[in-house]
């Protein structure tokens, strides 16, 4: 692919002080939600999405690795 790109690959990522992003990969979000809520909608969303993948019945063993983010 010619013109590749990904945030935080190809130029500086959220984690930098300042990052520019094209419009289109922006979300205004709404007056009732604080930023710093706001900052974990990523992380939660990757950890449901692991936890609805996984499928995991009641009782069952399951390892969280990391104490990071997500694995908190």
């Amino acid at each position: 692919c010619e013109r590749w790109a990904a945030l935080g690959v190809t130029t500086a990522g959220g984690a930098a002080q300042y990052a520019v992003a094209p419009v289109a990969n922006c979300v205004k979000l709404p007056e009732h939600v604080r930023t710093r809520d706001a900052a974990l909608i990523e992380p939660l969303s990757c950890a449901v999405r692991g936890y609805d993948v996984l499928k995991s019945q009641l009782g069952a063993h399951v390892l969280i690795y990391g104490s990071g983010t997500m694995g908190l």
